[in-house]
């Protein structure tokens, strides 16, 4: 929903006394003594259409100007010029004619605000002068964006919270982003602009609000004005590029501190300005609007503006209240409210002038569709002082009509599918449909939607009633209704299992629920029954697939079932068997039949298979077994042979190392059930038993033929490597004899390719490695070298190192005496 149509009504309840100059109210003259220059505005754009390349936008330019002694720097352009730079690399674009919009001033359109003192005790009058300039441009997409800029000077001299104001201009700008190209996005808008005149040490409260043609968020917050032309360049046509200075705050204002007294404050979310100035003068004020899409940033709308703070006495007080909307005949019924008011003037369609009434609460037909402000200005019976108020009314004469229609595409036990389209008409152009509201109620369920055709999935038990619910409302606000209940069903098909395998001849049931509640149509009808259609039988002679489709006259399913015809198999199959193990290798050589079952003659000792799998299978023990293949096809029809399991479970190591050509066992783990033939015999002690020793001088290969008198015919043959590496030598040295406490180095050597390891003396304790090491016992050690070589053969020497007890006299000097304190030292000698 665009963000107009969410603030129907501008509420901006102003505390300012106002004078009127139509119908018959009149004021005095007064007029302010300092010069009068630009007062504000703002600079926004609206996409109005997609052209190839691009988008046609129409620019909207505001300006603002004091009409009290106007100052020839500061007269509305004819005409004003709006540039367009790069929004990155703010270069002014050539392909405009000079890199601007020329926009013509229209006269017509121009409007004033006069405010007189006719309330006040300082100060005089205020009068505004506003314009606006539109004129519309095609814009090729850029990546980069665009900034669009207009600068003028120069503001009223006579500004508290700006320095040097008559000589520093405004600056509005617009920014166009790669995004809201490609989205035909435009700027936010702002409403009616703030009251120009209020009263110290009273409140300043108003509803600043903006819209959104793309209902995009709102983020509402102050921001310090732009600084713009000067008096030697009042003008500038095109504008200078971007960036654009600050204006400069007068001590001690700042963006804090707009007007003094409680600081103005805007409530991000609704744009509602609060602030009490203390003051008596003429603040500037900046206000920026962001529209954000998803999060992401689409536009910002800069708006400029003075307000005017002045002495105030207690007045009337103007108060009305009125629907926000009115979608039926455009006539709305005002309630006047207003307190210590005597004559009243009704504008409403402030602030032309066309339409105006000073009756106490009027009744007043709109003209056309759209949305009002509507202004009640008050005056006491004294004719001392004038309040006003305004709210924004929307009126409009809908012809707003909320229809769909739907439809179910899925209504099986896995959940219904409702799909529902939206048929609405009747919606205003310039306001379309913005939001679609619906609500579905299902067996107690609820379930809501904000999409323009939504799609509902959910359960029901079998069979249901729904209600329907559409709310539609237009970007005006203005909404229509329709509700509709139908049943749903679920339409659940419970196809036969066993008709996807049935013998050739024999008739199948193809639904198990079939009802003549529904409507089925079956395809193909050859070899069917259709006498009940909700409930055929079939006779096919060959595999065949049938089709239905079954509707209740809301949903359709389709769905199908495969009738499997098997023929009568010729069941054959063979098997292989290996001495080495219990695993027997089927192959079934069937002819016909797609599904088989095995039975292998072992309790539990079953399995399934298809056509294109043999099956391997593993027997606990060796011995006779009677093996059944039968078919799974739903035909009775087997075969059944009588197996032989057999298996000799024996595995030699590959190598065996002989060190230091000592005698080897070949086969330590041997079964004794079984029978052994070793060769060669000759290095054997006995070559006929499980384990003999061999004994060699070389390397040499054993082999074995292993059989069992249980399973004649089956034997096997295993081999094993004798390794014998070369024989070395290891020496530690001699033993060494030390008397005094050292270091004592051991050297081991050998003449073979060993690694060094030492230990104590008791074998257990690693000391270190390498061929020399560094000892120093206290007491008489001996350490043992272990030389290793690649193939793990060891060989060990023992060195002793003697350390003999020591035997020596230490004498001393001889007795001294000494009178004073000292140190003393005593010598010794051995």
């Amino acid at each position: 929903m665009k963000s107009y149509t969410k603030n129907l009504m501008l509420n901006s309840k102003s505390v300012l006394r106002f004078a009127f100059l139509v119908c018959g109210m009149l004021f005095l003259s007064y007029q302010d003594a300092s010069a009068s220059h630009i007062v504000g505005g703002d600079l926004t754009y609206r996409c109005i259409g997609q052209v190839p390349g691009g988008n046609i936008y129409e620019i909207r330019l505001v300006v603002r100007r004091d009409c009290f002694l106007g100052d020839t720097l500061a007269q509305f352009d004819d005409p004003a010029s709006v540039g367009f730079f790069d929004g990155v690399t703010h270069q002014l674009l050539t392909f405009l004619d000079g890199g601007q919009l020329l926009m013509d001033y229209n006269e017509d359109d121009t409007l004033n605000e006069t405010l007189v003192s006719d309330c006040s005790v300082v100060s005089g009058d205020v009068c505004v002068h506003t314009t606006v300039y539109l004129d519309t441009i095609t814009l090729p997409f850029r990546a980069t964006g665009y900034t669009m800029s207009y600068l003028r000077c120069c503001r009223n001299e006579s500004l508290t919270n700006v320095l040097n104001p008559d000589d520093t201009g405004m600056t509005l700008i617009a920014e166009l982003s790669a995004q809201a190209q490609l989205e035909c996005n435009s700027s936010p808008r702002f409403g009616a602009y703030p009251p120009i005149y209020t009263c110290v040490n009273k409140e300043f409260n108003v509803m600043h609000s903006a819209f959104d043609l793309e209902g995009d968020s709102l983020v509402y917050s102050l921001c310090t004005p732009y600084a713009g032309g000067t008096r030697s360049d009042n003008r500038p046509q095109p504008p200078p590029p971007p960036p654009y200075d600050n204006i400069v705050f007068r001590p001690p204002y700042s963006l804090a501190n707009l007007m003094g007294g409680v600081p103005l404050t805007i409530n991000p979310a609704t744009g509602q300005l609060i602030g009490t100035p203390n003051t008596v003068g003429q603040f500037v004020i900046g206000v920026c609007v962001s529209a954000y899409k998803d999060g992401v940033l689409t536009g910002m709308t800069r708006r400029d503006f003075q307000v005017n703070v002045r002495m105030c006495r207690d007045v009337p007080v103007a108060n009305f209240t009125a629907p926000a909307l009115d979608c039926e005949d455009r006539t709305v019924t005002f309630d006047n409210q207003s307190i210590l008011s005597d004559e009243f003037l009704w504008v409403f369609d402030y602030p032309d002038t066309t339409y105006t009434s000073t009756a106490f609460e009027p009744t007043f037909t709109f003209p056309a569709n759209g949305f009002y402000d509507v202004a009640l200005f008050v005056r006491d019976s004294n004719h001392f002082c004038i309040d006003s108020i305004i709210h924004r009314i929307g009126a409009f004469d809908s012809q707003l009509v909320a229809d769909f229609t739907y439809g179910v595409s899925s209504c099986t036990d896995e959940g219904i599918v409702l799909n529902v389209f939206d048929q609405s008409s009747g919606a205003d152009p310039d306001f379309p449909i913005c939001n679609w509201t619906w609500s579905l109620t299902v067996d107690g369920n609820v379930f809501g939607s904000t999409d323009q055709n939504p799609v509902f999935e959910f359960d029901i038990d079998q069979t249901a009633t729904a209600l329907l619910t559409l709310v539609i409302t237009s970007c005006n606000g203005c909404t229509a209704m329709k509700a509709e209940t139908f049943p749903l069903q679920e339409i659940v098909i419970f196809l036969n299992p066993d008709a996807d395998s049935i013998c050739r001849g024999d008739t199948v049931q193809l639904i198990l629920n079939g009802t003549d509640g529904l409507d089925f149509t079956w395809s193909p009808t050859e070899f069917i029954d259709l006498t009940d259609p909700f409930n055929p039988l079939v006779f096919p002679d060959s595999s065949i697939t049938y089709f239905v489709t079954v509707t209740d006259g809301l949903c359709e399913v389709d769905t199908s079932i495969h009738v499997g015809v098997q023929q009568l198999p010729s069941l054959a199959f063979e098997y292989e068997t290996d001495c080495r193990s219990l695993v027997v290798e089927f192959d079934n050589n069937s002819v016909g039949g797609d599904l088989f079952h095995w039975d292998f003659g072992v309790t539990t000792s079953t399995t399934d298979t298809t056509r294109l799998e043999n099956p391997t299978f593993t027997y606990p023990i060796a011995g006779e077994y009677i093996v059944t293949l039968s078919s799974r096809d739903g035909c009775d029809v087997s075969v059944t042979k009588e197996i032989t399991a057999n298996a000799i479970a024996e595995t030699l190591e590959d190598t065996t190392i002989n060190c230091f050509h000592e005698s080897v066992p070949l086969n330590p783990d041997f079964n004794p059930n079984y029978t052994y033939v070793w060769s060669p015999a000759e290095f054997l002690n006995f070559p006929n038993i499980g384990n003999p020793l061999a004994t060699v001088e070389d390397d040499t290969e054993f082999c074995v033929t292993i059989s069992q008198a249980s399973l004649p015919g089956c034997e096997i043959e295993e081999c094993i490597d004798v390794i014998v590496p070369d024989e070395f030598e290891v020496t530690a040295g001699g033993d060494i004899t030390s008397c005094k406490l050292e270091l004592i180095t051991l050297t081991a050597i050998s003449a073979g390719d060993v690694e060094f390891t030492w230990v104590d003396i008791t074998g257990q304790t690693v000391i270190d490695t390498g061929s020399t090491i560094m000892v120093m016992p206290d007491s008489t050690t001996s350490y043992i070298v272990i030389a290793t070589d690649s193939l793990d053969c060891s060989k060990r020497d023992t060195v002793t190192v003697n350390r003999p007890p020591p035997t020596f006299i230490v004498e001393a000097f001889s007795d001294t005496t000494y009178c004073n304190i000292q140190v003393i030292t005593l010598i010794g000698e051995s």
